[in-house]
């Protein structure tokens, strides 16, 4: 059986984690728009953003868009302009 210190250790470890990883997103996100990708923000409420909403998304995304794109939360970013209008048109 765990410890209570060991229980608050792991969420801890867990709490790190999911913070480095929206730092390390935030900046890269930065430095991509800096290189002229493009940023797109859904306007679907976080309660429709599910599994299977997300997989339908990027399953859109790789039979439609040219260059390379980026998703993280209610956020994409799109290598190509044109290919942030065409998603653009069809989801946001």
């Amino acid at each position: 059986m765990k410890s209570k210190l060991d229980l608050v250790d792991q969420q801890l470890d867990y709490q790190s984690q999911l913070l480095k990883e929206k730092i390390d997103w935030e900046v890269m996100k930065e430095m991509l728009v800096k290189v002229g990708w493009t940023e797109v923000t859904f306007s679907t409420p976080w309660s429709d953003m599910t599994a299977e909403f997300i997989s339908e998304i990027k399953d859109w995304c790789d039979k439609n868009i040219v260059g390379y794109y980026q998703i993280r939360g209610r956020t994409m970013l799109f290598e190509y302009q044109q290919d942030a209008v065409l998603f653009s048109l069809r989801w946001a």
